[in-house]
């Protein structure tokens, strides 16, 4: 599955993975998935995923994924403010 995660994700330059994993060791357990983005994702971007771990791991398993807006902080020089 993590396979699968990272081959979706590579093709979307601007999200990076935090975590991934089960919250229990059952076989229905969901899966969860917290990304970082530099935008907001289109909803397609959620199905995707979705779709990719479900094939990966057989069935439909529940698949939650949080996706965190990236608030990256600019050197002053970036911002046009001097030193």
């Amino acid at each position: 599955m993590r396979q699968a995660v990272d081959q979706y994700i590579s093709k979307w330059l601007e999200v990076e993975i935090i975590t991934q994993g089960r919250i229990s060791v059952e076989p229905e357990a969901g899966i969860t998935i917290i990304l970082m983005s530099g935008k907001s994702l289109p909803p397609e971007f959620e199905a995707g995923l979705t779709k990719a771990v479900q094939k990966a791991r057989g069935g439909e398993p529940v698949v939650r994924i949080y996706p965190v807006l990236a608030a990256r902080q600019q050197a002053p020089e970036q911002q046009g403010i001097r030193k």
